[in-house]
């Protein structure tokens, strides 16, 4: 089996790359907790988890065709 990214996966790539670098820099332009800081927490668990169900569940395994040449 192969086992490609998600659209899903793919967003929450870049949620948490995001939630990293403002969580960073929070403290330094003081918006640590920011009711947005805190929906982006929440948000990026919840494609977390869901993306994770997927890969579980076997909705990103796809067959791959294997070829006859040695």
């Amino acid at each position: 089996m192969n086992i490609t990214p998600t659209l899903v996966s793919k967003l929450n790539t870049v949620l948490q790359v995001s939630l990293a670098a403002l969580s960073l820099a929070s403290p330094v332009f003081d918006f640590a907790g920011h009711p947005a800081l805190t929906g982006l927490c929440f948000l990026t668990g919840g494609t977390t988890i869901y993306s994770g169900l997927q890969y579980i569940g076997g909705d990103a395994m796809r067959p791959v065709k294997r070829s006859n040449k040695k």
